[in-house]
């Protein structure tokens, strides 16, 4: 708690990284067909979690398109400590399952998209033992009382996304993503974000890889897009 009262913008658990360790096997099946599968385990002082997954890809027969299918688990498991410092309630665990099928296109020469769907159970420990709720008074808007986070043990979340990219010229491709998340569970207000990437030079992405999912989020997400240019570093 202390150390953590030194960066207030932190919170939970992915405060303190400590560090962990991810293998990674991919195998060519036939032409078309390649399988993967992970396994991994990250700590942190009062987290511990261990994932595992594997994915399929078929490529089509005239190489423009790699459809996807993956499945992912999450065993983690988290050393309560609330926003207080009181840390008496032991541990508890927290499960995530997700699949998503993913597919990459190639659109032109010039324009290739990726588009998907996940979707993710979630079951446990799902509140963030470090955030405190503040109760107000509705009259005066005083703080009257903090109490501790709760939510629901169980939630079901589906994300729908997709991503354009178009070369402009050489090093100056054009992108545009547009996601959206409903979840059943605890919702929170809808938020929307965006972001202008970072410079750096162009290069096609990969196709979808395997253990790559939703983490917890207790928010329902609006749709959002977001729409960029990349200039090439110097």
């Amino acid at each position: 708690m202390d150390r953590l009262s030194d960066t207030p913008e932190q919170s939970g658990a992915s405060g303190d990284y400590y560090g962990g360790i991810d293998f990674g096997l991919l195998y060519q099946y036939t032409d078309r067909v390649s399988l993967g599968e992970h396994v991994g385990y990250s700590f942190e002082y009062d987290y511990n979690s261990i994932g595992a997954g594997g994915s399929v890809a078929v490529e089509s027969e005239d190489k423009n398109s790699i459809l996807t299918y993956s499945l992912d688990t999450f065993f983690d498991t988290v050393d309560i400590i609330r926003f207080d410092g009181t840390d008496d309630e032991g541990s508890d665990d927290h499960i995530s399952i997700a699949g998503t099928i993913n597919l990459y296109r190639v659109l032109s020469p010039k324009t290739h998209g990726q588009f998907g769907l996940t979707v993710s159970s979630q079951s446990g420990f799902l509140e963030t033992p470090f955030n405190s709720v503040m109760i107000q008074d509705p009259v005066t808007s005083a703080v009257t009382s903090e109490v501790t986070e709760e939510l629901s043990d169980s939630r079901l979340r589906a994300a729908l996304y997709g991503t354009v990219r178009h070369s402009l010229r050489p090093g100056l491709p054009w992108s545009s993503a547009v996601a959206t998340t409903p979840t059943t569970g605890r919702v929170g207000a809808p938020r929307a974000r965006g972001k202008l990437k970072p410079p750096r030079r162009h290069r096609p992405p990969e196709p979808s890889r395997p253990g790559v999912g939703p983490r917890p989020c207790p928010a329902k997400r609006s749709t959002f897009s977001v729409v960029s240019a990349e200039l090439p570093s110097r």
